[in-house]
């Protein structure tokens, strides 16, 4: 190429500074060659009718910039009239400054026209970009940035240049990569210069000085910009751009290949896919604090703040990768008893051993028990059996804990041979009966319809050699037709019944003995009640219901001078009756949570040293009844009633985390069929 002008010049080097994207917006910045007292050049005909280069370039570069802003792009120009002057570094450091941030959804398009002075008929449109391995030269060595964006340039140049060919029927001279001009040398972005064709041609300059060429030049450089942009883009999360593709579905497949990696539809300027990991920071006894998609920011982050751990989201059941609170429990060895890393829990420990090619073993930390091996001949030692008890219904769900609890019936040396009966629908009056169930040698809680004795629970009655059943309720829970049948069995039946469930709870905790102290729930929100009641029950700890806003004076005569525990927030028992349980005892502590899960943690978490069994209870805690008669599981063997929903709530996995009971856990029930693996799985992974 040959100028009437003294043209731009060389560079060179190597390396990409990552930029932090900015979604939303496609930049473009485009730059009309020279300008002010630098005409550029003549051309064949510009000395007599004052139409220079830099004319023909701010013409094109104007309808250019119009018609990008109509297609949703941003628009930067390094000038926008005829009389202004800046040198080329001036115009770099300008479109550098436009876009800084945003490197990689930026293009830098630099338009010009050409010039043959010795050979007029020279005509055609080439376009240009940079690349070091051809165009390279000391002295004028190029932006590093630049020399990272070889391959986008060169994609830049071959999605522009065939649009403004094919669309303004020009000769095609095809794209260059050979030369260095000062502008895409050191354009910190995807860059190209286009020559629009030869004013030094008389045919050719008379056609660019048309509206006609110069409004679809702009039209086929817009074309050009658009399909370079249609692509779509892999990133790490540290928006490190990794690879492009045109398809959508091969970015999407290569992202799913590489962890923490997302992919960028670059038009839309959207994340379509995700494939991150999340790295969660959780407080002891507190909400999730803030979550990241770097480990180590994660950790670091996690470092400053007391009682926090930090979690793998998304590898199974949670993994803990770092604790300042919590010990780590879990070792891996080889077969030789070499020990090559230790973790919080389970799941993680199994997933690193697994990734070995030799064989080895995950024991607990202090080497005395084999919890998982692939060594040939070893054995696992340690074990945590599921149990489930999960009957068709509710009725034979009470029926299986009570199987549970009394495999082979009542013994016959057993003091009192007693069982509880309640209402399965309405079931507010037995919230409190498991203090009582417990005094009564531990009897288990059935449940029946209002009108009739169930067939499975009387077959129960009689497996297990009852003598003796309390009846919770009035005749309004449970009819006189269940109470006769119940005596025609020969048993001696004691109703405990009221007006309402409050009238009702007092008659159950007047048949208490030696009551230590006092549970203060709501009538109405059950999970409270039940979440307690097998604490209440190991400790002669009595349940008092009560309404939100109100409260009997016998209730209150009932707490006088005991130990009080109110369950709940405001919502579940007001500050009225908070004030009036106070003016009763000295020693008031409200347990209360934002959600019922959270309340039961408390609750857990206060009477810990109550709790000491190598059996875990664990129930739905939306579904009622099924928690209702596991209660006397938990009473039996001084076991935890977890209450869980589809997931295990943060706050009853802090509590699993740091329960340690002097024999360790080997068994869990799943009582009901309304309980997820999920949560099941969770507290398995760390009780081994």
């Amino acid at each position: 190429m040959i100028k009437h002008f003294i043209l731009l010049v060389v560079t060179a080097a190597l390396f990409l500074v990552a930029p932090s994207l900015i979604f939303a917006e496609k930049n473009v910045v485009i730059d009309p060659g020279h300008g002010g007292w630098d005409t550029g050049t003549s051309g064949y005909s510009g000395n007599s009718t004052n139409f220079y280069e830099k004319h023909a370039n701010l013409k094109i570069s104007l309808y250019l910039r119009d018609k990008l802003e109509a297609e949703g792009f941003k628009v930067y120009m390094t000038r926008t009239d005829n009389d202004t002057y800046l040198s080329l570094e001036e115009r770099v450091k300008k479109a550098n400054g436009f876009i800084k941030g945003v490197n990689d959804q930026s293009v830098f398009v630099s338009v010009h026209h050409n010039a043959a002075p010795t050979n007029p008929y020279h005509r055609g449109f080439e376009t240009y970009y940079y690349d070091k391995a051809a165009a390279w030269d000391p002295q004028w060595p190029p932006d590093p940035i630049q020399v990272g964006y070889v391959n986008d340039s060169k994609r830049l140049a071959y999605s522009v240049h065939p649009n403004v060919v094919n669309l303004l029927n020009m000769k095609d001279n095809g794209v260059r990569n050979y030369e260095a001009f000062y502008v895409i040398r050191n354009a910190q972005m995807p860059s190209v210069l286009l020559e629009m064709g030869y004013l030094s041609n008389p045919t050719e300059e008379e056609m660019i000085k048309t509206q006609w060429f110069q409004e679809n030049a702009a039209e086929s450089i817009k074309r050009g910009i658009i399909d370079y942009f249609k692509v779509f883009e892999v990133y790490s999360v540290r928006d490190e751009r990794l690879k492009t593709y045109k398809s959508k579905e091969e970015a999407i497949s290569y992202s799913q290949s590489v962890k923490n990696t997302y992919v960028l539809d670059k038009y839309k300027q959207e994340k379509i896919y995700e494939n991150t990991n999340e790295y969660s920071v959780y407080q002891k006894s507190n909400d999730k604090l803030k979550t990241f998609t770097i480990k180590a920011d994660a950790i670091h982050y996690a470092e400053g703040i007391k009682n926090t751990r930090v979690v793998d989201e998304d590898a199974e059941a949670g993994s803990i990768l770092w604790s300042n609170y919590l010990p780590k429990k879990y070792s891996v060895h080889t077969d030789t008893g070499l020990r090559l890393n230790t973790f919080y829990d389970l799941a993680s420990a199994i997933s690193y051993a697994k990734t070995k090619d030799y064989p080895t073993q995950v024991k607990d930390i202090n080497r005395v028990e084999v919890i998982w091996t692939n060594i040939s001949g070893l054995k696992v030692t340690r074990t945590i059996q599921d149990k489930s008890l999960i009957g068709k219904e509710r009725f034979q769900t009470a029926v299986q804990v009570s199987k549970e609890l009394y495999p082979n019936g009542f013994d016959s040396t057993k003091e009192r041979k007693t069982v509880v009966l309640a209402n399965a629908y309405n079931f507010a009056d037995a919230l409190s009966v498991g203090p009582l169930a417990a005094q009564l040698d531990n009897a288990p809680i059935l449940l029946t319809e209002k009108e009739r004795l169930h067939s499975d629970v009387e077959n129960e009655i009689k497996r297990l050699g009852a003598e003796e059943v309390y009846v919770i309720g009035g005749t309004a829970a449970l009819s006189p037709t269940v109470e006769n049948r119940l005596k025609a069995m020969n048993l001696k039946v004691t109703r405990l019944g009221a007006a309402d469930r409050y009238q009702t709870n007092l008659l159950i905790n007047k048949q208490l003995k030696g009551v230590q102290g006092v549970f203060v729930a709501s009538g109405t929100n059950y999970a409270d009640a039940l979440g307690a009641a097998p604490i209440a029950a190991a400790n002669n700890w009595a349940i008092l219901l009560t309404d939100q806003n109100k409260i009997s004076n016998e209730a209150l005569t009932f707490i006088n001078g005991k130990k009080v525990k109110i369950l709940g927030g405001g919502a579940a028992i007001s500050s009225t009756v908070e004030g009036l349980v106070k003016q009763q005892s000295t020693n008031v502590v409200r347990l209360a949570g934002q959600e019922r899960y959270e309340t039961l943690a408390k609750i857990l978490h206060e009477f810990s040293s109550a709790i000491d069994s190598n059996q875990v209870a664990v129930s739905t805690g939306t579904d009622f009844p099924d928690a209702l008669t596991a209660s006397s599981l938990s009473v039996k063997s001084r076991a935890p009633l977890i209450l869980v929903g589809d997931e295990l709530s943060p706050y009853i996995y802090d509590y699993i985390l740091e329960y340690t009971p002097s024999t360790k856990v080997n068994k869990v029930f799943e009582i009901g069929g309304k309980v997820e693996e999920s949560p099941i799985e969770q507290i398995k992974n760390v009780l081994y």
